[in-house]
């Protein structure tokens, strides 16, 4: 469940020189030094008072792939919390709806799809004035929920900067390296990019790279952190979002296989390829925001048809299988539907979260323009 997302684009990269920036007391994770304190018992404050002894300071988890890179080290090395969550460093307290990131100049948190969970299907955060502080909690996949400050909760510290910094990023980068006897993790960065050549190719600042069994299969892993987008131009129709050409076909409520047939008659295209958390995050903004959201959901071109649990896109590449892309029902982690599930779709009542569902469902269609590498444009 907590295998990090296999990445369905590819990028040319070079690797640099670096040098080791974690102290002996954190681990790498990502681009990130973090220290996970799982069987401490402490209160938000007292938590963030820990971190500081050691260096350090409750943890920034600002980019949604980093969410996915902490559940698979968790898993990977036993650090679950022994109290079900762990406590970062951002809060509301200052003024209540509007949560900071305490290290990093009172930035605002994102709201929503990807980063926040559910609480008895009402999306976090959903406290008021009663839940100042964020934690991440074992049971949603380390999703973030507002809780009480005075709650006794483990600690996720990350290294303060001023340690060592790259020159390139001013982010902390490590080079020790996670491992176990069947998971290592390596970042690729700081590294040089070659031009994107392809609307949907986006100029990254960091990597990371994981080799081995994460849980659900043998994967290598390349998750990059996208920092611009060149310009699209879409057909007719289709929006630019993501560096990619998007259809929404709102009143086509129709089965998953009458959907693909619609996307191919619609410019030759296909049932989306929703494929990595910064995808999912801002179609839904853009649904959210355009208020366009149909009252179900939208299919979307991932199934399990030929093997029970094994989820593809429709060219047969594997689809990811992890925190933040899959939704909860009744607190329990989709996909969850069994042989009676085997198609995906973005469902509006978990906020666009990925679910399995019955592939005879009426659902609307979300289309994705394919690109044409003879003309270097969407078709």
């Amino acid at each position: 469940m907590f295998s990090l997302a296999i990445i369905f684009f590819t990028l040319l990269v070079t690797s640099g020189e670096t040098s080791a920036a974690c102290t002996e007391l954190f681990s790498e994770v990502g681009t990130r030094c973090l220290r996970f304190l799982p069987d401490v018992e402490l209160d938000w404050t007292d938590a963030q008072s820990r971190c500081d002894v050691i260096g350090g300071h409750l943890a920034r988890v600002d980019d949604c792939s980093l969410i996915a890179g902490i559940a698979a080290y968790v898993g990977a090395h036993g650090v679950q919390p022994t109290s079900g969550a762990y406590w970062i460093g951002a809060t509301d307290r200052l003024q209540e709806g509007k949560f900071i990131w305490i290290s990093n100049n009172q930035t605002e948190l994102s709201l929503g799809t990807p980063f926040w969970g559910t609480s008895e299907n009402i999306r976090e955060p959903n406290g008021g004035s009663l839940q100042n502080c964020v934690a991440m909690m074992k049971n949603q996949a380390y999703h973030f929920h507002d809780v009480e400050c005075s709650v006794k909760l483990g600690a996720l510290c990350e290294q303060n900067t001023d340690a060592e910094t790259d020159t390139t990023t001013g982010e902390p980068h490590c080079t020790t390296g996670v491992a176990t006897d069947d998971v290592t993790a390596t970042t690729k960065e700081p590294y040089t990019l070659t031009e994107a050549t392809t609307p949907n190719e986006r100029t990254s600042s960091s990597a990371l790279e994981t080799t081995g069994n994460t849980g659900k299969t043998d994967t290598t892993t390349v998750e990059h952190y996208s920092t611009t987008e060149k310009p699209v131009l879409c057909p007719d129709g289709y929006t630019s979002i993501s560096g990619r050409c998007f259809l929404f076909l709102t009143d086509a409520v129709e089965s998953w296989t009458a959907a693909r047939l619609t996307c191919s008659l619609n410019n030759s295209g296909r049932l989306a390829y929703v494929d990595n958390c910064h995808l999912l995050g801002d179609l839904a903004a853009y649904l959210v925001d355009n208020d366009i959201s149909p009252t179900t959901g939208y299919w979307i071109g991932i199934h399990d048809h030929e093997a029970e649990g094994i989820f593809r896109f429709t060219d047969g590449t594997l689809a990811p299988l992890t925190t933040p892309l899959w939704g909860f029902t009744n607190d329990t982690m989709e996909p969850n539907g069994g042989l009676d599930e085997n198609c995906v779709a973005m469902i509006a009542a978990d906020d666009f979260f990925l679910h399995d569902e019955d592939c005879d469902a009426a659902l609307a269609v979300l289309c994705e323009a394919a690109w044409n590498t003879d003309t270097q444009f969407y078709m």
